[in-house]
């Protein structure tokens, strides 16, 4: 289970369309649940996103906004100073969503499940006027969408995304010029190593979350009977007359897979966060990407 997604055969389960009514009221509401959480949160009073920001004193000229004169230096040294204001850097959000075949698995369905993610993540960036980068593949340049006036566009293009039949084997490193940038990637982290894809392109960015997206069916399998596995990036097949001994064997070897992908995120430095692709796509997920740290 180490390197390779040998995934026992079900049937999956692919939900409604993104750009549903349901589905986009779904967006609204978190989206404003989420502000309200983040603005209510004491650990979290300084916004990311402010349109201004201070950038030092000048001396007062004739017809300069008195508003912005500093009255507490006046009442001290008796000069008249000005606070002038730079505007903020535009803050870059670059999603790379893992569209290889190993996605395209599980009873909740994986890719479906990080296309709804994307949608949260996206609507969170653009409905605040930033800039949001989308990697699907790493042999295509990644597409930028900005400010609220691209949402639709950027929904519509990531509902027909299908899965592809390319491993996503490593991450582009995307030049971010001058401004901030949080680096997102949505994979089951079948084909990418955090240790040797995903970290060196994280320093690229000012943080990076993974999230690790584990179907229920890839933990438990049955106890008896004939089993047949198909590993869905080199297509390999194999039938197993599955035991109980057989069963135990393979979960404790796919929790230490699940493990050792976590700790490689923590010692390149990435924060990481695992979810189950069952989850309720509700204000308790959303509030768990909140937990991680790279919202503010």
């Amino acid at each position: 289970m180490e390197d390779a997604s040998f995934s026992f055969s079900r049937g999956e389960t692919v939900s409604g369309s993104l750009l549903d009514d349901s589905f986009l009221n779904l967006l609204a509401t978190l989206s404003l649940k989420l502000k309200h959480y983040l603005l209510g949160n004491k650990s979290r009073s300084q916004k990311r996103g402010n349109s201004l920001e201070f950038g030092g004193y000048r001396s007062y000229s004739h017809g300069d906004d008195f508003r912005y004169v500093d009255w507490n230096i006046y009442g001290r040294l008796g000069q008249l100073v000005v606070k002038e204001f730079e505007a903020e850097e535009i803050f870059k959000v670059v999603l790379y969503l893992d569209r290889s075949p190993s996605m395209n698995y599980g009873q909740f369905h994986k890719l479906t499940f990080a296309k709804k993610l994307a949608a949260l993540l996206g609507y969170l960036t653009l409905f605040e006027g930033n800039q949001l980068l989308l990697i699907s593949s790493p042999e295509e340049k990644p597409l930028s969408f900005s400010g609220a006036k691209s949402l639709l566009e950027f929904l519509s293009y990531l509902q027909e995304l299908p899965a592809t039949s390319k491993d996503f084997y490593t991450l582009p490193r995307v030049n971010q010029g001058h401004g901030r940038s949080l680096g997102i990637l949505l994979s089951d982290l079948y084909t990418l190593d955090p240790e040797k894809e995903v970290g060196p392109v994280g320093r690229f960015h000012y943080q990076f979350l993974t999230i690790h997206l584990v179907d229920p069916t890839e933990w438990v399998l049955p106890t008896t009977g004939l089993v047949r596995f198909q590993d869905l990036e080199t297509q390999e097949k194999l039938a197993l007359d599955w035991t109980p001994k057989l069963a135990q064997a393979y979960q404790k070897k796919f929790s230490a897979f699940i493990k050792k992908r976590e700790l490689s995120c923590h010692s390149k430095g990435l924060r990481y966060l695992r979810l189950d692709t069952s989850s309720p796509f509700d204000m308790n997920l959303a509030i768990k990407l909140v937990q991680t740290g790279v919202f503010h």
